[in-house]
Formats: structure tokens, C-alpha cells, sequence
């Protein structure tokens, strides 16, 4: 009879520190659990191990380790934190594109961040904003628990735009036109440079606009009223100082009127429905130079703008306008 011997297998020990009763799991295997006071040690067979730590819903992150024959190895006691897991929530709100936040219970309002729908979220109170345009903006607070999958309804609310004017009847300014980060502001004046039909957001425009102008570059300054698209609206030209009055119609232009005007450079323009009022200041007074009566179209169902005409080398005409204000009629 022969015997073989074999050299006895050194094993490692794994040490670590720990959350009273949390279970202590190597490759996938339940090795034990943390003692009262926080310690656990076992001993492992040699070679990459993996080690988990457990309790409830909580779990650690998995960490991996390579033992040595004989060796102590002492887990870091941060990368075995327990963590509880996340929680879902889903918001079934209404209208469908309306957007989402969120921000934790406390947390300033700044600290929003945009929420994709359905999200997972670390447990906890949150602050959920939904907002759409034309509808009341809602806030719900919801408690998100590990592991859960919460549904909400949220209905926002339609709301009506109220009427186009200044706030507390004061005139509306700049800032009002379409595109108002296009203009430049140069010495009091703002500039603009070519973009064809610059329009001004308020689509009822019955009321008084007031302006100074200059025409920087470009052979006559223009602007519209009762713009609907480009084939359609009321068209003031002034060259040199000449004023002429036109309608286009479906893409056709028709020549109205035409005046010597006694001054350029400031202008008042009162609309009414079926009525549209052109002066100028000229010595101190405002001096009436068109008056014109259409009863067969109302030119204060749409929009004021300046028409800035851009040339087909790309050359662009250049208006400077000052101290413009619009007062909507009450």
C-alpha cells in the first residue's frame, strides 16, 4: 500500500466591519452575519472572491477581492456600506407633453432637475413639478421607498392667455418683438440688421405704436400691420420724405397713397379696427399725414413688425430704432 501525500491548503482570512445582523455573502453564498458589535471574520479558500454584505432591502456594493494563502485581508469598511435600494415612480399626467422636475423635500427650487418618466430615485420626500404651455403648472410631493413602483395621476389645469398688453396697462417695449436678442444696442438706439419681416409678438394690435427711426443702411425704411404670413398685410414705406401706403393681398402689392411728409425720424401710429392713423413730429407737434379707413379688412387682427429688407449679394439693410413703445387700446 502507498500513500501520496498532499501539502495542506493554506487559507485567508477576510476580516470586516459592518451593520449589526447584516448577512455576509461570499461568491453569492451566505457565509455568516455581523456580530452585535459590528465585527465578522471567516476564513476563505485562496483565488478572486466576491463579498456582499446584506440586510433587508439594504445591500452593499460587491466587492472583489484576491486572496493570498494565509493571508488577513480587512475589507474597507466604506465600499461595504449598505445601501437601500431605489424606488419608481410614474407620473401619468396630462397633457402628455407637458415636462417634469424634481427636487428632494427641502431642497431650493433651483435645485429642480428635469425627471424622465417613468424614474428611479434614491428613497426619500420630492418635490414633483409638472408644466405645460397654456396650462397652470402643478406640484405633488411624493415619498419614494426602496424598491417600490409608485403610479400618479396629475391633470394640469388649461388656463386663458389674458388679453396682449403691458402689465397694468403700461406700454409694452422692446422686448416685445419676436427675436429681441437679435437686436444690438448701440448709444440708446437698437440696431437691427436684415431679417426680413422682424415681427412683434402681440397679434391684436389695436392701440398706439411710437418710435424714432433711422435708416443706417438700405434705400427706405418699412413696416407692417396686420400681419397674418408674408403674402398678406398693410405695408408703410418711407423714402426720403416721401410716405406710401400699401396693401398686399395673396403676394400682390397695391400702391394706396402717397405723401411729402413735413419731417422724418419720429412716428405715431394709431389702429383701430378698420382704421389705421400715421403722424410724425414736426416742429414740437404731431402732424396727422395719412389717415386710412378700410372697412373691409381689419388691420389690427395681426401682427406690427419693421420689414428689413436683406439683398441678394448679401447685403442687409440696417434700421436703428429709439424709445419704442406700444400702447394697447383698453
Amino acid at each position: 500500500m502507498r500513500f501520496q501525500m498532499k501539502a495542506a491548503v493554506r487559507l485567508a482570512t477576510l476580516r470586516l466591519r459592518g451593520a449589526a445582523g447584516a448577512q455576509v455573502y461570499v461568491d453569492g453564498l451566505l457565509s455568516g452575519a455581523v456580530g452585535p458589535g459590528g465585527a465578522f471574520s471567516t476564513q476563505v479558500a485562496p483565488g478572486e472572491r466576491s463579498i456582499e454584505l446584506r440586510r433587508g432591502t439594504a445591500k452593499s456594493r460587491t466587492l472583489t477581492h484576491n486572496f493570498q494563502p494565509g493571508e488577513t485581508f480587512d475589507a474597507p469598511e466604506d465600499q461595504l456600506a449598505l445601501q437601500q435600494p431605489n424606488g419608481a415612480i410614474r407620473i401619468d399626467v396630462t397633457p402628455p407633453e407637458a415636462t417634469l422636475t424634481y427636487r428632494r423635500s427641502g431642497e431650493p427650487e433651483s435645485n429642480a432637475r428635469p425627471m424622465s418618466n417613468p424614474a428611479s430615485l434614491p428613497p426619500g420626500e420630492y418635490q414633483i413639478t409638472a408644466s405645460a404651455p397654456g396650462y397652470a403648472s402643478t406640484v405633488i410631493t411624493l415619498q419614494v421607498t426602496p424598491g417600490s413602483t409608485q403610479e400618479m395621476p396629475v391633470l394640469l389645469r388649461q388656463v386663458v392667455a389674458p388679453k396682449q398688453q403691458g402689465a397694468s396697462g403700461q406700454p409694452m417695449g422692446m422686448s416685445e418683438f419676436d427675436e429681441p436678442n437679435a437686436w444690438i444696442s448701440d448709444g440708446g438706439w437698437m440696431i437691427r440688421r436684415g431679417g426680413k419681416y422682424v415681427t412683434y409678438k402681440p397679434t391684436k394690435t389695436a392701440g398706439v405704436f411710437s418710435f424714432m427711426a433711422q435708416l443706417r443702411k438700405g434705400k427706405r425704411l418699412q413696416w407692417v400691420l396686420g400681419f397674418t404670413d408674408q403674402r398678406n398685410y398693410a405695408l408703410f414705406r418711407v423714402e426720403r420724405n416721401q410716405f406710401t401706403r400699401h396693401s398686399v393681398v395673396n403676394g400682390k402689392t397695391k400702391d394706396l397713397a402717397k405723401v411729402t411728409l413735413p419731417a422724418t425720424g419720429e412716428f405715431r401710429i394709431t389702429v383701430s379696427a378698420g382704421k389705421i392713423v400715421h403722424e410724425v413730429r414736426a416742429g414740437g407737434q404731431w402732424v396727422t399725414v395719412d389717415e386710412w379707413l378700410s372697412p373691409e379688412r381689419d388691420y389690427s387682427a395681426g401682427k406690427f413688425g419693421f420689414l428689413v429688407d436683406e439683398g441678394v449679394f448679401g447685403q442687409k439693410d440696417e434700421y436703428a430704432i429709439r424709445n419704442f413703445t406700444f400702447r394697447p387700446a383698453r
